[in-house]
């Protein structure tokens, strides 16, 4: 089999473009289903709980056609089974976590054009 120049440009080019694409469905399928993930009613943001050893991360996540961009709203220091998410509308979460815990880093989010506003209440 006898390829141009431009025949195996094109190739080239498909084959990464092939590439990316699954790689970033690939992604989105898993940060929407992760253990600790909760979905906004309209399935274009998520929070994620992340567990460290003495805090857990909690991130916004802005779901488009084949990317994610995250932005970390708070750390708080307790186990990610002691929170409780949940979506109130689109554009507002409220975090609920024992009274006792320390939260640092609060936030209301801004992604690229979503303003999500965060509720933290202690329980």
């Amino acid at each position: 089999m006898n390829l141009t120049k431009k025949q195996t440009m094109l190739l080239i080019i498909a084959a990464i473009v092939g590439a990316y694409l699954f790689g970033s469905i690939k992604s989105l399928k898993e940060v929407r289903s992760g253990d600790y993930t909760t979905l906004s009613p309209d399935k274009s943001k998520s929070i994620q709980l992340t567990e460290y050893d003495d805090y857990t991360s909690i991130i916004l996540a802005h779901h488009t056609l084949f990317t994610i961009v995250f932005s970390p709203i708070a750390s708080i220091d307790v186990a990610k089974e002691d929170l409780k998410v949940t979506w109130i509308e689109k554009y507002s979460v409220e975090i609920e976590y024992p009274k006792d815990a320390i939260v640092t880093n609060q936030s209301d989010t801004e992604l690229l054009i979503d303003t999500v506003r965060i509720t933290y209440t202690p329980q």
